[in-house]
């Protein structure tokens, strides 16, 4: 196993070095390669020269094999499909660029370090001894197959397997809190939920206006002279309530993602067999894009388990043909419109015709009826909250601050040159056409490919090479769903103008995770049964592919994974935990906080250890936005001690106390 096993290092050291030369950073913009802009380091040499070295070491050592995998790939895809492999493969590599000649250069360079890792791979996998491969294969198929038992609610009992990778995604996921997130919102959206959760928790659905409003504007949050409000959806901030009223709101996505590792496994157990979750449930568990939105304050992993449940209920109704388990599955389709309410309608979309092909024991649309009568009892909910809100039960809090704040109609869904913003050139062009559908698309196949599995030759690899090798006539009828549902995905976030941005790779088509996990399992074991056919191959083929699969997620946990929560999230955008430190060191209690610097990072950092009260006993924390804003404050809170803190933008680190102004009355 010695040379096999140098190629598989080499692999690990490959993926370091490459992330190495990529600029992704703490800022907002999509990751790309440094010296397409011009070499600026001595170290970024270094780097490449590494690199050319392991191609040309990969080069050399493989070439012997070239005539046998053109042959073998040319037999298995013929020309144009290999051709249209190799053109994917290189095009997903790297994120587009509005510079057409620097992305060019990039999707070169990004594409043979894809390639030198793929070269470096298959020389390990081809260098296993035939010997120690039997031993291993047998265990590998052990070990996948577990014990065979009929499938119940989850699975079929509480496979070790499953409790285990649920048990360490959480366990992951809070180490990412804690040490990459600080326990702290990174993104302004987070600002706002976590806002929200805080007055939920105390049973109301506002706060009282502040005296000055001016000094403390937040993006996303609503005010008028009487009250402000969170203007997100209720569903994630509900449920965030929950951790806030214990104490630790930052635990409750951690403990969602263990859930969603069990629901998943008992969704693939009982669509496929025991052999693909469990490979499943491995995948997901070392995915960097699920345990990096596990760590945040982010709506997705909730909606995650919403459509788990939903599915999962859907699946059983088909299997027992009865229409009860709509409930359940209504129920959690109706959550997830409250959290997210395109989302609610992405999945309803496709579990609603799911239903229609389920024969019901008494009526024949009985358990589509079920499904969408229980969507509708939970999600109507939101009219009475929008009334509430807004005074109009079809007005979204969202969409009434978006008119005041952007603009008539600029956020709504659809096409045209009233939609959309040029934020920081993350909206690609003016308005709403063809072209940005196109881009955003890109955008977000692009953040899967590499974010999903995190893997130096592609998460999205094993998918294409099923999708261009596979007859159409081989798929099942759950790989069928799961594309369709990819389809839905894609089609109805074409209707919105923003891509998602950067933040947290393709978040806003977050819930593909569950057909890219499916169709990946389904891919390693069609690429497993092409080797085995081979001739010239004896056994099991799959082994082989698993082998891979294990030391690129093994390279992803050690490199990418770690190399994305320092490099990016750690004090992302530059929002930092500091204010939290200040007022427990200082013992900041009923006073009032003048914060010099911006609104964000300074303000949206802070706002969130200030009181909801404005007349409270604990600290109110303001922007001291002008001599005008600051002489109303001190009118306003004639008895309160005043502190003055130097902000983020202002002292380039961490929030810096510089005294007490005034003397509490």
């Amino acid at each position: 196993m010695y040379r096999p096993a140098k190629w598989f290092a080499l692999v690990i050291l490959g993926q370091g070095l490459s992330l190495q030369l990529i600029d992704a950073g703490p800022t907002i913009h999509y990751q790309h390669y440094s010296p397409i802009k011009g070499i600026s380091s001595v170290w970024e040499v270094v780097l490449l020269a590494l690199l050319t070295i392991q191609g040309f070491i990969v080069f050399f050592a493989i070439k012997k094999y070239f005539r046998k995998i053109i042959t073998w790939v040319s037999g298995r895809f013929g020309p144009v499909r290999a051709i249209l492999l190799f053109i994917v493969f290189v095009v997903i590599s790297a994120f587009p660029s509005r510079e057409l000649p620097e992305y060019g250069i990039e999707l070169v360079l990004s594409g043979l370090v894809a390639l030198i890792q793929l070269g470096s791979l298959i020389m390990g996998i081809i260098t296993i001894p035939q010997s120690y491969y039997s031993r291993w294969g047998g265990r590998v198929n052990a070990f996948l197959d577990g014990p065979d038992n009929r499938p119940g609610l989850f699975g079929s009992s509480f496979d070790r397997l499953a409790i285990g990778c649920a048990v360490w995604t959480t366990i992951v996921a809070v180490l990412l809190v804690v040490f990459s997130y600080d326990m702290h919102p990174h993104v302004p959206d987070e600002v706002a939920y976590i806002y929200h959760a805080k007055y939920f928790s105390e049973g109301s659905l506002s706060t009282p206006a502040p005296p000055v409003p001016e000094a403390t504007e937040v993006y996303l949050i609503d005010c008028d002279n009487q009250r402000c409000i969170s203007a997100v959806p209720p569903g994630w901030p509900a449920m965030l309530a929950i951790g806030e009223k214990l104490g630790f709101p930052w635990l409750v996505n951690p403990v969602l993602a263990g859930i969603n590792v069990i629901l998943l496994f008992s969704l693939l157990r009982n669509l496929y067999d025991r052999r693909a979750a469990r490979l499943g449930i491995l995948l997901i568990a070392a995915s960097p894009w699920y345990l990096l939105i596990s760590m945040s304050y982010m709506t997705h992993t909730f909606s995650l388990t919403c459509a788990l449940v939903s599915a999962l209920s859907v699946v059983k109704m088909y299997q027992g043909r009865t229409f009860l388990w709509g409930i359940t599955g209504g129920i959690a389709i109706g959550l997830l419109s409250l959290n997210r309410p395109l989302e609610g309608l992405m999945v309803v979309a496709v579990l609603g015709l799911a239903t229609l092909f389920i024969s019901g024991k008494r009526f024949r649309f009985g358990p589509v009826i079920t499904l969408g009568v229980s969507t509708l009892l939970i999600g109507a909910l939101v009219f009475p909250y929008n009334k509430a809100m807004t005074g109009d039960p079809f007005k979204f809090p969202i969409m009434s601050y978006a008119d005041k704040v952007l603009g008539p109609g600029v956020n709504s869904l659809g096409f045209g040159a009233d939609k959309g913003m040029h934020w920081g050139g993350l909206d690609p062009f003016p308005g709403h056409g063809f072209r940005d559908v196109v881009v955003n698309a890109v955008l977000n196949i692009d953040a899967m490919n590499i974010e999903m599995f995190g893997w130096s030759v592609g998460s999205l690899l094993l998918i294409i090479i099923m999708l261009l090798s596979r007859p159409p006539g081989r798929y099942i009828i759950a790989d069928r769903w799961m594309l369709f549902f990819i389809f839905i995905i894609f089609a109805m976030q074409s209707l919105y103008w923003f891509s998602g941005g950067p933040d947290f790779g393709a978040r806003y088509y977050y819930l593909a995770v569950i057909p890219l996990i499916a169709l990946t399992v389904q891919a390693v074991n069609w690429l497993g049964r092409i080797i085995s056919d081979d001739e010239k191959f004896s056994g099991d083929g799959t082994v082989l592919v698993v082998t891979g699969v294990l030391v690129l997620s093994f390279s992803a946990m050690t490199n990418f994974l770690p190399w994305r929560a320092i490099d990016k999230y750690h004090h992302y955008r530059g929002m930092r935990s500091d204010m939290r430190s200040l007022i427990e060191q200082n013992n900041i209690g009923r006073s009032l906080v003048l914060l010099n610097g911006e609104t964000h990072p300074d303000l949206d950092s802070a706002i969130i250890y200030s009181t909801l009260d404005p007349y409270g006993d604990g600290p109110v924390i303001v922007w001291n936005r002008s001599p005008e804003i600051k002489e109303r404050l001190l009118k306003a809170y004639p008895d309160r001690k005043v502190w003055i803190v130097d902000g983020p933008s202002i002292t380039g680190s961490g929030f810096k106390l510089k005294g007490l102004a005034r003397k509490g009355q």
